[in-house]
């Protein structure tokens, strides 16, 4: 439409829904509707549009963000909150997956996982194979660490040289010397790769060093305390010594 405005796309629609135009502009609602939304935002478009073309796709950006935390938990909440998600035996399968148990096993000098019947549920294929931990498994392949989920995707492809499991929903991951930070279920840097090393967690806060010098970032990834102590302790109390 010549306004080009979510309402003159609306009311377009309503006046021509036979056009040969209406999937471009369903898809320009869309788009209008949901540009930088949260959750609350594609729901609202959900509950405004039912009969939209990409309702299937803002239902399933919303899921993905629930998905991405990779626990039962998140999908028992995500079900809750959305009672009126149409795929709800897909998201049950999830949360059956996401609580099973799996275990490292090596196969032929590779590594995968199986379940506590014995059934190899992730075909050996890495050169490690860690424990599931907040629902990703640290694993290496052609000698780069990556996180694998357990359908056997690899969530966040193997491109760290070091890398540690995930705790407070972040791993610390190194792409080379002095080239540590943290990164994100979703594989987001959360905290820069310029840090010299990276401590123990405590109380939320992680131990970070840089040019010798040692401060704390926080479980968003946010610089606590900039680096300016030469030694630190963990947190306990609230305090560090």
């Amino acid at each position: 439409t010549a306004a080009n405005t979510l309402e003159a796309f609306v009311e377009f629609e309503c006046q021509f829904p036979r056009s040969p135009f209406r999937n471009a502009t369903q898809d320009s609602i869309y788009q209008k509707s949901t540009r930088g939304a949260d959750n609350k935002g594609y729901h609202a478009f959900i509950k405004a549009f039912p009969t939209n073309r990409n309702v299937p796709q803002a239902w399933a950006a919303i899921y993905a963000r629930y998905r991405s935390e990779y626990t039962a938990e998140a999908i028992s909440r995500f079900l809750t909150e959305y009672p009126d998600y149409p795929s709800k035996n897909d998201a049950r399968r999830d949360q059956v997956l996401f609580k099973t148990a799996l275990y490292p096993m090596r196969e032929a000098g590779k590594w995968g996982y199986l379940d506590v019947s014995r059934a190899v549920k992730i075909a050996a294929e890495y050169e490690e194979a860690g424990p599931f931990l907040e629902g990703l498994a640290l694993v290496r392949r052609e000698g780069k660490y990556g996180f694998v989920e357990k359908t056997g995707k690899l969530a966040i492809p193997a491109l760290y040289t070091q890398a540690r499991p995930f705790e407070n929903g972040l791993a610390a991951v190194a792409t080379g010397p002095r080239a540590q930070g943290l990164i994100g279920k979703d594989g987001r840097v959360a905290l820069p790769l310029r840090y010299d090393s990276l401590g123990a967690w405590s109380e939320g806060l992680i131990a970070i060093r840089q040019g010798g010098l040692l401060g704390f970032a926080d479980a968003k990834g946010a610089v606590a305390i900039a680096p300016r102590y030469e030694e630190v302790g963990p947190f306990r109390g609230g305090v560090a010594r």
